[in-house]
C-alpha cells in the first residue's frame, strides 16, 4: 500500500474528526486501541485493517466512500 494513498485517508479521517469535535483520545477509546495507534492512522505510518475502517465510518455515521474523498489510485 502506497504510504501516499495512507496519509491521504489519514488526513480525511483527521478532518472528519476534528468536524464532530473528537479528540484522538475519543476516537481511540470508541476503537478500542490506544491514542498513539490511532495517531498513527491518522499519519498514514500504518495500514490499519479494513474492519478497522469500517468502525470509523460507523463512528462518524458517514457514508464509507467520505474517507476515500480526493484520493485518487
Amino acid at each position: 500500500m502506497s504510504k501516499i494513498f495512507l496519509k491521504k485517508i489519514g488526513k480525511n479521517i483527521q478532518k472528519l474528526r476534528l468536524d464532530r469535535g473528537y479528540s484522538q483520545e475519543k476516537m481511540a477509546e470508541k476503537l478500542g486501541i490506544s491514542r498513539n495507534a490511532f495517531g498513527m492512522i491518522e499519519r498514514g505510518e500504518i495500514n490499519t485493517s479494513i474492519g478497522r475502517i469500517n468502525q470509523i465510518y460507523k463512528i462518524f455515521n458517514i457514508d464509507i466512500i467520505k474517507l476515500f474523498d480526493n484520493i485518487e489510485v
